[in-house]
């Protein structure tokens, strides 16, 4: 029988990082995806923010859910959705928030790039 690892929570990850090596390959992509969607959420929120010290713009009275599952695109999956060249792209790709390197393979988030978007086309 398969004993289930217990998948702790962010604060104790922050606490004690090596808390992530004691996790199977399956948790830590499930970890890895999640935290890259709180980390794509927060930093859109600062980019919408006004510059000169004003206030953000105010959230929606009910934001929609963040998708159950987010997926890991390849510099030839992201680039035509971003509008650039692969070579752009992947030339480029640490400046997005978006961007996350997974074991020397450079991916992106596909909701961190739809945010982006929407963004984008709000400003």
């Amino acid at each position: 029988m398969t004993k289930l690892a217990a998948v702790p929570t962010l604060d104790q990850v922050a606490a004690d990082p090596t808390m992530v090596l004691e996790l199977p390959h399956e948790v830590l992509i499930d970890f890895v995806l999640k935290a890259q969607g709180i980390i794509t959420v927060c930093q859109t929120a600062l980019l919408a923010a006004r510059p000169n010290g004003a206030s953000p713009t105010p959230p929606s009275p009910t934001p929609p859910a963040p998708p159950a599952t987010d997926r890991l695109l390849t510099v030839t999956e992201a680039a035509p959705l971003l509008g650039v060249a692969v070579k752009t792209l992947y030339a480029t790709r640490t400046r997005y928030p978006f961007y996350v390197d997974l074991h020397g393979r450079p991916r992106f988030s596909e909701q961190g790039i739809a945010e982006f978007i929407r963004m984008r086309q709000r400003g």
